[in-house]
């Protein structure tokens, strides 16, 4: 059974419930909703599907609410404009549009005020660069480097330049109430640049009476790269989102960017996604790139919590096959890596002493060769602590909270399972049947029990072995 967590993307090739039960089984962990081309029906009958599947029995999905995020585009275009490497390209904005016949306008007013002469613009991830030769007060003078055809609402990356944009934007806000209200359990917040806007989130959340939804801070700007380490101590996890970020840090210094992302995550405990193009040639082929093959194998020796399929598994022609050509990348490279749960993980929320008992408990795992940790938590606390030490074993979180099982589906090696709440020797007899029902374990097999101390994780956990 696979450790590391798949999250797939859900749009036309996969939202019939057919589609999305073959996802699961698969190995798909978590259903993603793109919040960038939003329409309130289509994103209802989505979320209304997976419910459907989730209380049938049939999936046990998770659902991510990505917002559209502070993003920059073209604006519509009544005929696309042909560029060749070497021409020239008048980049303005849309107050000052009609003054050029041939240009490219940009919807975000700032653009010509806070470049300048020497800076790039990159548009659509990369495909067109351009480099900023004159600046003038209604238009920026600009060199193409690539040969393009700029179309309406293609995305415009301004790298090194802080943008002037809140955390939130209007939009972001209706569509995380609307999830909400509706039953999303994760929210992958866009364009993050540090810590203030995920405490903005938190804020809207407070605003609005909203429950605590767990945030995930997306990595796609300079911005947040230089102010990583706060952002990852703000939000409740990370995503790596390759996209964007390309396009902003020099592209030969993007896998080392990844792999130090990855181990500041690991170092304090929070979960880490990595994104994009991970299996992107599957968008059109059934099988996919030797250099795909080894991203994903890569990501999962770096120890990420989960990976990402985006257009993979929302548009392609092969869905299903992506995402199980993804498990078994992970499933094999898994098996073939040492694991350590000895990581010094410095920063997860809990003194020393629960720290020192859950790391025992993974260490008596080994000595006694235990084939899994079972945990009973009420909020989730000791799955992801039990996770961020990357046990060698498995773990079964017994909860009878729904909204900590769905929250524990990012979490690396953890598998959530909803129970009827009662008493602890309760607990363990329904988790040592489930265990043998579901033909995970057999008689006779050794477990390490991790019950936490109460709701308010004020007492220490109690630890126990158990052979069943």
């Amino acid at each position: 059974m696979k450790q590391t967590k798949i999250i797939a993307t859900i749009g036309p090739a996969s939202e019939s419930p057919e589609t999305l039960e073959k996802l699961y089984h698969a190995g798909a962990n978590i259903a993603r909703i793109n919040c960038s081309h939003f329409d309130e029906e289509e994103f209802l009958q989505k979320v209304n599907i997976i419910k459907e599947l989730n209380q049938n029995g049939k999936t046990n999905f998770s659902i991510m609410l990505d917002t559209k995020g502070p993003e920059i585009r073209t604006t519509l275009m009544e005929t696309p404009l042909e560029v060749k490497a070497g021409d020239t390209v008048i980049v303005t904005i849309p107050e000052f549009a009609d003054k050029f016949e041939k240009r490219l306008v940009s919807d975000y007013p700032y653009t010509i005020i806070d470049e300048q002469v020497g800076n790039l613009i990159d548009v659509d991830c990369g495909l067109l660069s351009l480099s900023i030769q004159e600046k003038n007060s209604d238009h920026l003078v600009c060199y193409a480097h690539h040969s393009y055809t700029i179309k309406s609402r293609r995305h415009i990356n301004l790298p090194g330049i802080t943008l002037k944009f809140p955390g939130l934007t209007d939009i972001d806000k209706y569509h995380i109430q609307f999830g909400i209200e509706n039953g999303i359990h994760l929210v992958a917040m866009s364009f993050v640049r540090d810590k203030s806007h995920i405490q903005e989130y938190r804020a809207f959340l407070h605003e609005i009476n909203a429950p605590k939804i767990p945030v995930i801070a997306k990595i796609e700007t300079l911005d947040a790269v230089e102010k990583v380490d706060e952002i990852i101590m703000e939000a409740d996890g990370i995503m790596v989102a390759r996209g964007d970020l390309g396009a902003q840090v020099p592209m030969e210094q993007l896998p080392s960017v990844q792999e130090m992302i990855v181990k500041k995550c690991l170092l304090a405990g929070k979960p880490v996604i990595v994104a994009t193009n991970m299996l992107e040639s599957m968008i059109d082929n059934p099988t996919p790139t030797r250099a795909e093959l080894t991203d994903v194998h890569n990501a999962v020796k770096q120890s990420a919590d989960a990976t990402m399929l985006s257009g993979e598994s929302a548009i392609g022609k092969y869905p299903v096959e992506a995402v199980t050509m993804m498990r078994k990348i992970i499933s094999y490279t898994e098996e073939i890596t040492d694991k350590s749960h000895q990581h010094f993980v410095r920063n997860i929320g809990i003194d020393e002493n629960k720290k020192e008992v859950i790391r025992m408990s993974l260490y008596l795992a080994d000595k006694i060769d235990a084939k899994a940790i079972v945990v009973f938590t009420h909020t989730g606390f000791m799955g992801k602590t039990a996770a961020a030490l990357r046990p060698e074993q498995p773990v079964y979180a017994f909860t009878f909270s729904d909204a900590t099982v769905k929250n524990l589906a990012l979490h690396y090696g953890v598998n959530p399972v909803l129970i009827k709440e009662s008493n602890n020797a309760q607990h363990l007899e329904v988790a040592k049947n489930y265990l043998l029902e579901n033909f995970i374990l057999k008689k006779g097999d050794t477990i390490v029990v991790l019950i936490d101390g109460n709701a308010n994780q004020e007492s220490a956990p109690e630890m126990k072995v158990v052979t069943l």
